[in-house]
């Protein structure tokens, strides 16, 4: 089995061996390599939302511990 990452790295190269097996493989890599792009980018941005919502919690423990935001306790 192909890694993603692999195809991603040689795609003309994964093409070219698919065509010795008498697969036109052209459309089905290029989507492939579309879809891993945009995981990657989604991935990405989960990654920045999940830090920024860190930063808040670590801003609103720190209110906490300072007093300046009673809890609802």
């Amino acid at each position: 089995m192909l890694e993603v990452k692999f195809i991603r790295e040689n795609k003309e190269l994964v093409i070219k061996r698919l065509a010795k097996r008498n697969m036109d493989a052209t459309q089905m890599i290029e989507d492939i390599v579309d879809v891993d792009a945009k995981r990657r980018k989604a991935q990405t941005q989960l990654d920045n939302h999940l830090a920024q919502a860190n930063q808040v919690s670590k801003k609103k423990a720190l209110y906490y511990k300072t007093g300046e935001i009673e809890g609802n306790d």
